[in-house]
């Protein structure tokens, strides 16, 4: 994971210490340098990713409209997490969980390392890429039980009727929907988010946005509308078969150009390898 401290195995179960762990290293260098007038506003070796967005900014810095707020020597590397008109990347993790011992004790057994050190809120909503085989569903389940995560998800509310099934979809995490009601599944499922803040309640989204294991021509945005309606974060978790590592990339506040903020997000999670690489969609609106 590109910042914030380590959950695995070998750690405490319960990582009640994880952001100080944090406190060095990497987050340490993006803190709250200002390029001067005389410093080119970014590097000349960003990925081909962020162009477009670091073009974007530099127009709304030009006219005014925008302050970088990135140390000079991790522009390239954090670009995209640098502008104060794009998507802001949460570091504070205050939300901590107890998961499964024995979840982490399989998923160590199958080679498999576990990343992650805790959630910025209690409501959320939560991408997974690359999603490209039926075994992402295997090693999702685990390290759901691992971190103590009770995601839900979406599932046609119909299902929810049927007697004792109905039931289990709703004990592992499953949130009905009415795709025939007027206000539409992502304004039903940013309500739910609304009421979750007000009362208190945990409650995270977790979505595929490929939406299938083959391969299409980008993301749906249903997650993306969810988060900005609801005003929640957006985290980004990844399955990685090269490197056999399951994990919470990083989590943002999204500012309502989806363009640009799928952008940053390919910045973060473009690297990452599915089971069938050939089957990851590019991140991008479909």
């Amino acid at each position: 994971m590109r910042s914030g401290a380590e959950h695995t195995e070998g750690t405490a179960p319960c990582p009640t210490s994880a952001r100080a762990a944090a406190s060095g290293g990497d987050d340490a260098a993006v803190q709250d340098g200002i390029p001067s007038a005389e410093e080119p506003l970014f590097g000349t070796s960003v990925d081909d990713s962020v162009h477009t967005l670091l073009a974007a900014c530099e127009r709304r810095v030009a006219e005014g409209t925008c302050r970088y707020t990135l140390a000079d020597e991790t522009r390239d590397a954090q670009a995209c997490a640098g502008c104060a008109c794009g998507p802001q990347e949460i570091r504070e993790r205050p939300v901590q969980l107890c998961g499964s011992a024995l979840a982490r004790a399989l998923l160590r057994l199958a080679g498999w390392r576990l990343r992650f050190d805790g959630l910025p809120a209690r409501q959320g909503v939560i991408v997974v890429y690359p999603h490209t085989s039926n075994w992402d569903f295997v090693w999702g389940v685990l390290a759901k039980w691992a971190i103590g995560l009770p995601l839900a998800f979406w599932g046609k509310d119909t299902l929810f009727r049927i007697p004792i099934f109905g039931r289990w979809l709703r004990w592992i995490g499953g949130l009905p929907v009415d795709r025939q009601a007027a206000q539409g599944v992502v304004a039903q499922t940013a309500a739910r988010l609304i009421a979750a803040r007000a009362r208190g309640e945990f409650l995270w989204l977790g979505l595929a946005p490929e939406g299938t294991r083959s391969r299409t021509a980008g993301w749906r945005s249903g997650f993306y509308h969810v988060a900005t309606q609801a005003q929640v974060p957006v985290a980004l978790a990844y399955i990685d078969y090269a490197q056999r590592e399951v994990g919470l990339d990083s989590a943002w506040r999204v500012h309502g150009d989806l363009d640009a903020d799928l952008q940053c997000f390919a910045h973060r999670l473009g690297s990452r390898a599915g089971r069938v690489p050939a089957n990851a969609a590019p991140i991008r609106r479909r």
